[in-house]
């Protein structure tokens, strides 16, 4: 019983059980990074991927990896500051102790360790059954890992080690300058080291630098209860301006986003994104205590209330519609108005004559008539649309487009099927296998690091387009990097398809998304659509 009882009242145990008990948030972030690294978060959106099979400047290797392991250091130190910040007060033995954050970060260990462990795992598993990747390619990936954690913890460390005090720093301090106390400072210690001993944990042994267990007592004529309280307010200070350089950092990363050396792993960002939100909750919790919950959800109904009744937010505009003419009135009414009788009946003429089209370039009286129906899912989307034309056109001998009166869908299966249309309509053999690797190029590195360090606070660069100025945000990399990636090929307007698919040329293609505030369909075409705005009843929407 009494080794067990020791390994209860160990620091490392009992740091875990705090986590449990006060930390929940704290804890979240690490669930959400083992149920993505276990396949079992985001997994149809490919998220795990990232993570397991990260991409940089095209390649997966070590600089990627070592990237991610950087991240994954600074997210572990953030932890480590924000629980220190937190719950150091806790335990004031450590106040006590030669290098006390170095011991905190040692002790509170468990968690990322564990975490270490079993991401390494998932990288082995992942990477030799589903990417059959070689064991010296592996083992490459792994070295960039852990270089990158090493070299990131062992930066940090150096600067707490030269910033952070402890408690024999103190005391010799306050003996060479033999400061006064003043009355208001005596009253406060004394609350202070009143609460200090409400909040204790009990905690009987630690684990030192040297990796050995030691009693809690050993340093116990340093235990100065006062200097104890200055050493940790010096330390939280310390980890404070820490996390705001860290944050300031990351935010200075934003003038490098269109620089591909800069576009990190995907996966990378996530981290540091999650890194942010921990050091700002951090510094919340310390300087608000318990309203930290109620502050929070104040500033973010001040913020919503603020952006929708100031229309400071961004509403990603799509280029080159002009924003500074007076908004168009969205209800039943216009879209009634915009849809009588004679718009349908016209539209329907032009339909039936881009039919009447269709059949005579084909030649034939009763020819076979395809319509291609796309759904959304991202670059993967794209790339398995793309992937899936090449082998249906195979079968059909280079007919496929021909044979093909209409395409229609959204996101990014219709980006996949554009694609194969503009390679039809260029006359380049649409089903040679470098243009799937031209659509399933990385895309997501640069949306993710642009959602990092520029859309989620504010937007400081601009462009221009068509004449109109636009913010740049990660709907514009988006098109920017997709237009590098296929060469340019689907740098056009929509009207200048009006006339190829009016005569047949190539298959009309019918923007589909559906409007989540409503549910209603958008219909985006060069043609005009108004007959698909009837309902069954002939009523129109």
């Amino acid at each position: 019983m009494s080794v067990v009882r020791a390994i209860f009242n160990s620091f490392p145990i009992r740091l875990l059980l705090v986590h449990v008990k006060h930390n929940q948030f704290l804890l979240l972030y690490w669930l959400i990074l083992f149920s993505i690294v276990a396949g079992k978060l985001g997994k149809n959106l490919g998220i795990p991927y990232l993570f397991l099979d990260p991409i940089y400047l095209d390649k997966v290797g070590f600089w990627g990896f070592f990237i991610i392991g950087v991240a994954f250091a600074g997210f572990i130190m953030a932890f480590n500051i924000t629980s220190y910040i937190l719950d150091g007060f806790r335990f004031p033995f450590l106040g006590t102790l030669p290098r006390p954050f170095s011991h905190y970060c040692l002790n509170n260990a468990l968690i990322p360790l564990v975490f270490l462990i079993y991401y390494v795992i998932r990288i082995v598993s992942f990477q030799r059954t589903a990417a059959l990747y070689t064991t010296q390619e592996i083992a490459l990936s792994l070295t960039g890992l852990f270089a990158g954690i090493v070299i990131m913890l062992v930066f940090q460390f150096l600067y707490f080690n030269q910033t952070n005090k402890d408690v024999r720093r103190v005391l010799k301090r306050r003996k060479r300058r033999q400061v006064k106390v003043s009355r208001r400072q005596r009253i406060n210690a004394f609350k202070q080291l009143k609460k200090l001993r409400r909040t204790k944990v009990t905690c009987d042994n630690y684990l030192s630098l040297s990796f050995g267990f030691h009693p809690t007592k050993r340093f116990e004529k340093y235990y100065d209860r006062v200097a104890i309280l200055k050493v940790f307010k010096h330390n939280q200070r310390n980890a404070i301006t820490i996390e705001l350089l860290l944050l300031l950092v990351i935010l200075g990363l934003g003038v490098f986003q269109n620089t591909p050396l800069f576009q990190i792993p995907a996966a990378a960002s996530s981290v540091l994104l999650m890194t942010t939100i921990v050091m700002l909750t951090g510094a919340l919790s310390y300087w608000l205590r318990s309203w930290v919950v109620s502050a929070v959800f104040l500033a973010f109904i001040l913020a919503n209330f603020i952006s929708s009744s100031m229309r400071l937010g961004y509403e990603y505009p799509a280029f080159g519609l002009n924003y500074s003419v007076e908004r168009t009135t969205y209800n039943l009414q216009v879209i009634n108005s915009m849809n009588d009788a004679q718009s349908i009946e016209s539209s329907k003429k032009h339909w039936l004559n881009m039919l009447n089209n269709w059949k005579a370039r084909t030649g034939q009286e009763k020819p076979r008539m395809l319509m291609i129906a796309v759904s959304g899912g991202g670059q993967r989307s794209a790339l398995w649309t793309t992937n899936v034309l090449q082998h249906v056109d195979s079968v059909l001998n280079g007919n496929l487009m021909n044979e093909t009166f209409l395409i229609t869908g959204a996101s990014g299966g219709l980006i996949g099927a554009a694609f194969y249309r503009e390679l039809f309509w260029l006359q380049k053999d649409p089903r040679s296998r470098v243009h799937r690797e031209e659509i399933g190029q990385e895309i997501l590195n640069p949306l993710i690091f642009t959602l990092l360090v520029n859309d989620i606070l504010f937007k400081v660069k601009s462009f221009e387009y068509a004449g109109q100025t636009y913010k740049q945000e990660r709907g514009y990399e988006f098109e920017k990097h997709l237009s590098e990636n296929l060469n340019g090929l689907l740098d056009r307007p929509l009207a200048a398809y009006q006339r190829a698919e009016f005569d047949a040329e190539i298959p009309a293609l019918l923007v589909s998304p559906l409007i989540t505030n409503d549910g209603r369909k958008l219909y985006i075409s060069p043609q005009p659509v108004s007959f698909l705005n009837i309902r069954d009843n002939k009523e129109t929407l």
